[in-house]
């Protein structure tokens, strides 16, 4: 989805006011190339647009081996007057479930000195931060550090609608089938699914742990 000014205030009289953007890196080449494509530009435009349009932005980064100077990015961010990020870890699945995606993935060690860095800046700087990885971190990490302990809320406390329409527990489960469609199927269908259920009931288990990892 392209976020031009445009389509920002569309969202804001729609109070529909709330974006999340997936940001990988200040350095347009790092960006780039985890995108797989050349969008830096515009997704650095269409963060500016919806700040501008007074849409509350929060900034997703999800952390790998090329951009662990992630207290850059924060500065970079912060510049732009982001207050909200999220950190996760590297989930392989849909076009990065291969080897060559895999291999970027840091180790438990250093996502967590790379997260209490960040956490450092951000509360030094005014800025609010998540980890948004069950499973990847010690629960003691969190509770250091003061911020919230993930759980995964796939099928709970959200879901995610693909650009073609299709329904899928979470933003990042795009391997499986989707649980319906948002463009044909009725929602309380989706909702009330064996599969949907399934998923929903795993996630109220609240084991602090990605089913997704199981099968990166």
């Amino acid at each position: 989805i392209r976020l031009t000014p445009e389509y920002c205030r569309k969202l804001r009289e729609a109070e529909l006011d709330s974006v999340q953007v997936t940001f990988y890196s200040h350095d347009p080449a790092i960006h780039n190339q985890l995108v797989g494509t050349q969008r830096y530009e515009e997704t650095l435009h269409g963060i500016q647009n919806a700040l501008a349009e007074g849409l509350s932005v929060s900034i997703n980064t999800p952390l790998c081996t090329l951009n662990r100077d992630y207290e850059k990015t924060l500065a970079f961010l912060r510049e732009l007057g982001v207050i909200y990020v999220t950190c996760s870890g590297l989930i392989t699945t849909g076009s990065a479930a291969q080897p060559a995606s895999e291999a970027l993935q840091l180790s438990s060690e250093e996502l967590e000195e790379i997260l209490r860095k960040s956490v450092a800046y951000c509360h030094e700087h005014g800025m609010e931060i998540a980890f948004t990885s069950p499973g990847w971190l010690d629960d003691q990490i969190f509770e250091e550090l003061n911020i919230p302990s993930p759980s995964c809320g796939a099928c709970l406390s959200n879901m995610a609608v693909t650009p073609g329409g299709n329904v899928v527990p979470c933003q990042s489960w795009l391997d499986d089938q989707p649980l319906g469609s948002m463009l044909t199927d009725d929602w309380k269908k989706i909702w009330d699914s064996e599969t949907c259920k399934t998923r929903r009931n795993y996630s109220a288990e609240m084991t602090g742990e990605c089913p997704l990892r199981r099968y990166c």
